[in-house]
């Protein structure tokens, strides 16, 4: 009899569906999903350890998983023995209810309980416009403007206001180039190299399902980076399906997209492979893009204590450089402009083949430990021809991220800390020429060896204490090395290449603080304080004669910011408000000098800017019901206001009569206000509408504020039906414009130009001047 009775036991547990609910990209429990089964039991709840179980009542059964904050997910069960793992996706109609990344600590970690100004984007907002650019939807975020020299390619990312010293590629410094003073991460790979630059011409953001903006100093997490962190996360798999997918879509000025798909997941295990590739003709003359991508995600699910995950992307891209216009050619919407025919005698463009490859492995010891780390190597070749010279460059990159999570619940209070350390190793060759004017047959100058090599120790403590109070306390130590041989002088010679210049920085220490309170999951409020450090970039060490300037100190800031989040009328009010205070000193700038009549540029280090600013969201789904006609009905509206000012803040640094004192002038490059809106209607029937309105206040580009650029408002929508026949064959049909009012705007703006050269107008490169029309379709097929 004992034996017929642990028969039948088992034999009932075999017939029981079981499984977790986590999310997809932080892979963090999910508690409270309900998990229904079609014209069968009655729904069951994922526990608080996000797990379920039900009767099997079938061979084959269709499950629908809800919960507010995160899309659907419906899973075709052909056999019952086998665990189901489901992943959700965020939805952006709660965004106070997304996770946030995996290297934040505690269990829970959605935005509410984060006590910072954190903006996320979801798969939803990512295609809310065409999908192909980032900056579409980047900056609908409050506190953030994505800039792009090119439609498709030379992005510039500024968080509350920071830029960094960037480079033009070669040894030139200049803040008006790639993207500095933040770090950018891609499925925790990390996309900003040693030099401190983040390039994303190469970025394939049409396969992301989800990004981060984490603004403002984290140096508890990330160590240096005034600016911010940026993460991106790569789409992720339907569970326990095989589903194959086909986009293509055209548009405006010869865009033509296709992009081929395929994703598959089982028990304990997923895959995504994409490739896409991309053409565009251009609005102007020279402004031409040819783009192919590769991307590869996986997710092995070896236990439930231990994941192992990899990525790897390829990339192949074009961009022509058209040139800039000043501000009249602009407002005239002219073509071509005061460098343009220089751009194009050189054939101007920028030619990247890059590679990006990592593993990270996630492994839970007990209850208490765990850790998280991840190796990678990425690498690229860069070839840029430009108006007044050209860059020649070779780069790899490699390195490896830990950390060690501790964490534990008592009845009152709770500890959840991070121990870890990062290392990235970076190595570039490169030969170019930057001099004004060019001459006409410039000498192609020697290999420039450069090697930079930055590190640092981290620590985050969260302390969850009584009354629902959490305080967070967390540092890191930086280190940055740059070292660089085999320069030019001035009169075009080899120096010694058998010496290196070696420029090593002190190890920096950078705090931060932070504490909040809890209104059961409504609400929360908080106040915090943190201190960023960001290094000069190896082309601010190194100027435009090959000279080394060894006496550049790093940016300092310090951040105050006090906050509430939160989430009423049954969670479909939801709002985010900051204001913030940020002392930036030993800021970097770009100077002019003149050597025998040829231009050249410098870095140094120039006063201090203060920020001051407030940033809110409010969102309300006034109707979010899917068995309803209209189920989808929700208003959104994003707020900015910026007074950013220079104190202590002159042309150069030694005092001589020409020195001009721009002290209380407003920070170029940033808009005072910025106010974006949004509206989203849904019909059961899968038709849906998306539009966006945007305004950018007049805004400063030179020191001086003698110069503004004018304000402007866009508008853009999409119109779509996406439906799935016979739960196997998904259609996403639609047709969709941008700058529907033909507004007159620019698309990057050149700020300055030099510091000391105040006089002149900045330079500016134009978006299309008429609407953008864009048009396409994606066809799937889930087995």
């Amino acid at each position: 009899m004992a034996i017929i009775f642990m028969a039948s036991l088992i034999y009932s547990q075999a017939q029981n569906i079981h499984g977790s609910v986590t999310d997809a990209f932080t892979q963090k429990i999910i508690a409270g999903a309900t998990i229904t089964v079609e014209n069968g039991n009655t729904p069951v709840v994922s526990d608080s350890l996000g797990k379920f179980e039900f009767p099997c009542a079938g061979t084959s059964l269709y499950l629908t998983v809800r919960l507010r904050g995160f899309e659907d997910v419906h899973v075709n069960v052909t056999n019952c023995l086998k665990p189901l793992k489901i992943e959700m996706v965020p939805s952006s109609v709660q965004l106070n209810e997304v996770q946030i990344n995996s290297w934040s600590t505690g269990k829970g970690n959605n935005s509410l309980e984060e006590a910072k100004s954190i903006g996320v984007l979801t798969g939803e907002d990512l295609r809310r416009a065409s999908g192909l650019s980032l900056q579409d939807a980047l900056n609908l975020l409050p506190g953030v403007d994505m800039e792009y020299r090119t439609p498709f390619g030379g992005q510039r990312i500024m968080i509350r206001g920071y830029y960094g010293g960037g480079t033009n590629g070669n040894a030139t410094p200049n803040l008006n180039f790639n993207g500095a003073g933040y770090g950018m991460f891609i499925n925790d790979v990390p996309v900003t190299d040693g030099t401190g630059i983040t390039i994303m011409d190469d970025i394939d953001f049409s396969t992301l399902g989800k990004v981060e903006v984490i603004k403002g100093p984290q140096s508890s997490l990330y160590g240096a980076g005034i600016g911010g962190v940026v993460n991106l996360y790569t789409q992720r798999p339907e569970p326990n399906a095989t589903v194959i997918s086909q986009q293509a879509m055209g548009g405006s000025y010869g865009l033509w997209r296709t992009n081929t798909m395929v994703t598959t997941a089982g028990s304990n295990w997923d895959i995504l492979v994409d490739y896409g590739h991309q053409n565009y003709n251009g609005f102007r003359a020279y402004d031409a893009s040819k783009k192919d991508y590769a991307t590869f995600a996986a997710n092995y699910y070896a236990s439930e204590k231990h994941t192992i995950s990899a990525y790897v992307s390829y990339s192949k891209s074009y961009e022509q450089l058209a040139g800039e216009l000043d501000s009249a050619e602009l407002y005239s919407r002219a073509d071509t402009g005061i460098s343009t025919a220089l751009y194009a005698s050189n054939n101007s463009h920028v030619s990247i083949e890059s590679y990006r490859a990592g593993i990270t492995d996630k492994f839970k010891f007990n209850n208490h430990f765990s850790e998280q780390s991840t190796l990678f190597i990425t690498g690229h070749t860069l070839d840029q021809p430009f108006a007044h010279g050209f860059t020649d460059y070779l780069a790899l990159n490699y390195g490896g991220r830990t950390g060690f999570v501790y964490e534990t619940t008592k009845k009152k209070v709770g500890i959840h800390g991070i121990l870890g350390a990062s290392v990235l190793k970076s190595n570039q060759n490169s030969s170019g020429v930057f001099i004004i004017p060019i001459p006409s047959h410039p000498t192609r100058p020697s290999t420039t060896e450069n090697a930079a090599l930055t590190a640092s120790l981290f620590t985050e403590w969260k302390i969850n204490l009584p009354l629902q109070f959490q305080i967070t306390a967390g540092a890191s130590v930086n280190w940055t090395n740059f070292s660089t041989r085999n320069m030019l002088n001035a009169a075009g010679q080899v120096w010694d290449s058998s010496q290196a210049i070696v420029q090593k920085f002190k190890p920096v220490v950078t705090p931060a603080f932070s504490v909040a309170k809890l209104f059961s999951d409504k609400a929360s409020v908080y106040a915090s304080v943190s201190f960023g450090y960001t290094p000069p970039v190896i082309g601010n060490i190194v100027n435009g004669l090959g000279q080394v300037n060894d006496s550049l100190k790093p940016e300092r800031a310090i951040q105050y910011e006090i906050g509430t989040k939160g989430s009423w009328i049954n969670k479909k009010l939801s709002y985010q408000v900051a204001a913030f205070y940020t002392s930036i000193y030993n800021k970097l700038e770009t100077e002019a000098g003149n050597l025998n009549g040829a231009s050249y540029s410098y870095t140094t280090n120039i006063g201090t800017q203060q920020n001051i600013g407030i940033e809110a969201a409010l969102s309300y789904a006034i109707i979010e019901n899917k068995a309803q006609v209209v189920s989808l009905v929700r208003p959104w509206v994003t707020f900015t206001y910026s007074d950013y000012t220079y104190k202590k803040f002159e042309s150069n640094n030694n005092n001589s009569p020409t020195t001009v004192d721009y002290s209380g002038k407003h920070v170029a490059g940033v808009a005072p206000v910025r106010f974006n809106a949004g509206f989203d209607f849904q019909l059961k029937y899968g038709i849906y509408l998306n539009a966006t309105y945007q305004y950018v206040d007049k805004t400063p580009y030179t020191f001086d504020n003698l110069h503004y650029a004018k304000a402007y408002n866009l508008l853009g929508a999409k119109l779509g039906y996406h439906h799935e026949y016979f739960k196997h064959l998904g259609v996403d049909i639609y047709v969709g414009a941008d700058n529907l009012l033909s507004t007159t705007y620019y698309s990057f703006v050149f700020i300055g130009e030099n510091l000391n050269q105040i006089s002149g107008d900045g330079y500016f490169l134009p978006a299309a001047y008429k609407p953008s029309i864009y048009g396409g379709a994606t066809i799937s097929y889930k087995f």
